[in-house]
């Protein structure tokens, strides 16, 4: 796959710049406070979407998908159930 499925870099800066929208003309003390507030939003997005990531995980390997009498339609039908819980 090209590219990035997600940018955390990216969604971190749009976060930001809804408090700081100019951040980079902020004087030097201040930009540094910005950018460490930028690196930790990061910090939290990434963990958030492991843990959602983590759980959906689990409902995957969950033994209903292994007992179905039409595997590839419930399978299909509960991934998109599951999907959408995690959106």
């Amino acid at each position: 796959m090209e590219g990035k499925f997600l940018d955390l870099d990216e969604l971190s800066d749009r976060i930001l710049r809804l408090e700081f929208p100019t951040y980079e003309q902020a004087y030097l003390p201040m930009r540094n406070v910005i950018l460490r507030k930028k690196g930790r939003i990061k910090e939290v997005l990434e963990g958030e979407i492991r843990e959602a990531l983590r759980k959906l995980e689990e409902e995957l390997n969950n033994k209903r998908f292994a007992t179905s009498k039409h595997p590839q339609e419930d399978v299909r039908e509960d991934l998109k159930q599951l999907i959408w819980r995690f959106i």
